[in-house]
């Protein structure tokens, strides 16, 4: 493409962010508008006109509104606006016969949804986006946009031909760009990426990388602790060596950049929140933009840098693998995620020394023995965990997310239906599988499970970050004939890093 072809691109994609800044839906190179649930890229989009809707009606004009104070929709900007009723003349309005028997709302937006068709329906929301950020990762008002463009009854809930559409668009987004919406453990921000031309996933240095073989796109992921204004970061990035800009603009506490960097055009859009800078950049030759154009949008709908869950964790390729572990005896008998026990030639536990792997279970658990010590502080466990429950999560984080260190952190959580841990906070989660999770009273109520990022499928998916209970760990010992001792309390002191070494 020319010059003109690039600016474009820019512009379309500069177009997306400032749409996702200005708390808007963005404006893509598509018209996401057309027909449910929206033109694909390889299938041209029908012109459509809208008349624009009206924000008062003759009612509203005549008639003085005395309605009593109420509080004010969480998502004003996407819901429906009407006249005030009429006693005399106000008739209920049409409901679509699809949605009379809409279950109501519930916590989770997609509580109606199939689990095994969750994650290509999320994906597929976030393919178009919203333009909002919302508590719940913005897959509410994914919803409730999509149903408005739709011009179907807006409830937040999906109807059974909706979900059908979704995922309709979600195989066909899959089938050519291998579209996938991850969370990046190093970094906690939720990330699209299409797999099929950034399919090597790798560390880099301040978060992930997914690149092409040879490096033709590429999307890195960062999340750097800073003191610094956002204006003074912004115009640090602005003034990269050899970038020529065709497109930048800084709104609240988010910035976005798009130019050219040698042969390759490079977007970049960053967040700052309590002294964190979290963001991504793109890069991609000038022969694939062609190609990338309608995956652009899409990545800039998808990202969240403070995001609130739901996606899986994405996988890294890693030669040293780093988790963590909690001893169950003080012989030496340590409890973690089986991802550590699996394809390792080597398994260490720093300061105790290598570590035999025992066994395997079927909940994702795997049993570890270091030798020649009888006097671990081992946990306690207690069974019988729920929702009511308050716990805190307590790893020791990949030493990429604490500049090399080895310090344990806790993150608070609470459980969910089907045994799925919700974050309190959005924080990177590299280094937690296997730790375990803790009550007020220091006692261990069951591990943490990261499960990767899997490809749509008719099988039931297991939440991103899962509480296995400490019902399943006993009976998974009892089954090797080890029976969990009284423990001593320490439930902190328990913990230790867990480090797999791969071929």
């Amino acid at each position: 493409m020319g010059y003109i072809g690039r600016m474009s691109a820019s512009a379309a994609f500069g177009g997306a962010m400032l749409g996702l800044v200005a708390g808007v839906h963005p404006a893509l190179p598509l018209d996401v508008a057309a027909q449910p649930p929206y033109p694909l890229p390889d299938q041209p989009a029908k012109p459509t006109v809208k008349p624009v809707a009206k924000t008062q009606t003759k009612t509203q004009a005549k008639t003085p509104a005395k309605p009593k104070p109420a509080a004010k929709p969480a998502d004003t900007r996407i819901t429906l606006q009407s006249a005030p009723a009429d006693k005399a003349t106000a008739k209920p309005a049409a409901v679509p016969e699809a949605a009379r028997d809409t279950p109501p709302v519930s916590d989770d937006p997609l509580a109606n949804v199939p689990p095994g068709e969750r994650a290509a329906i999320r994906d597929a929301l976030l393919w178009s986006g919203t333009g909002d950020e919302t508590p719940d990762g913005s897959l509410l008002a994914a919803i409730k946009a999509y149903q408005k463009r739709n011009k179907a009854a807006v409830t937040g809930v999906l109807t059974a031909s909706e979900r059908a559409d979704l995922l309709d668009a979600a195989r066909a987004h899959s089938d050519r760009f291998g579209w996938r919406v991850v969370n990046d453990p190093a970094t906690g921000v939720r990330i699209g990426v299409p797999m099929k031309f950034a399919a090597d996933v790798h560390e880099a240095k301040h978060g992930t990388l997914w690149t092409a073989r040879h490096g033709e796109v590429q999307v890195e992921t960062f999340r750097i602790k800073t003191s610094e204004p956002l204006g003074k970061l912004f115009e640090g990035r602005r003034q990269e060596r050899g970038l020529s800009i065709e497109s930048s603009y800084q709104h609240g506490d988010t910035f976005f950049i798009a130019g050219l960097l040698g042969l390759k055009q490079v977007a970049t859009r960053a967040q700052l929140r309590d002294g964190e800078l979290r963001g991504y950049t793109v890069r991609y030759d000038q022969a694939m933009e062609g190609i990338l154009l309608p995956v652009l949008p899409a990545i800039a709908n998808a990202f969240a840098a403070f995001p609130g869950g739901g996606a899986p964790i994405a996988t890294l390729s890693r030669a040293v693998d780093y988790g963590t572990g909690v001893v169950v005896t003080p012989s030496g008998y340590i409890a973690t995620d089986s991802r550590y026990a699996t394809g390792c030639s080597i398994v260490t536990i720093p300061g105790l020394g290598n570590a035999e792997r025992v066994a395997t279970g079927e909940r994702g658990i795997a049993l570890l023995r270091v030798y020649g010590r009888d006097d671990l502080k081992s946990a306690t466990f207690v069974d019988g965990a729920t929702s009511a429950h308050a716990l805190t999560l307590v790893g020791i984080p990949d030493p990429q997310t604490q500049n090399g260190g080895d310090r344990r952190a806790e993150i608070s959580a609470s459980l969910g239906a089907d045994h799925a841990l919700r974050l309190r906070n959005a924080v990177p989660v590299a280094g937690f599988a296997g730790a375990p999770a803790i009550g007020r009273d220091g006692r261990v109520l069951g591990l943490i499970e990261i499960r990767n990022a899997q490809l749509a499928s008719a099988e039931p998916v297991a939440p991103p970050v899962r509480f296995v209970p400490a019902e399943a760990i006993r009976d998974f010992l009892a089954s090797r004939k080890i029976a969990l001792p009284d423990g001593d309390g320490a439930g902190k002191a328990a913990v230790v890093r867990v480090i797999c070494v791969r071929e």
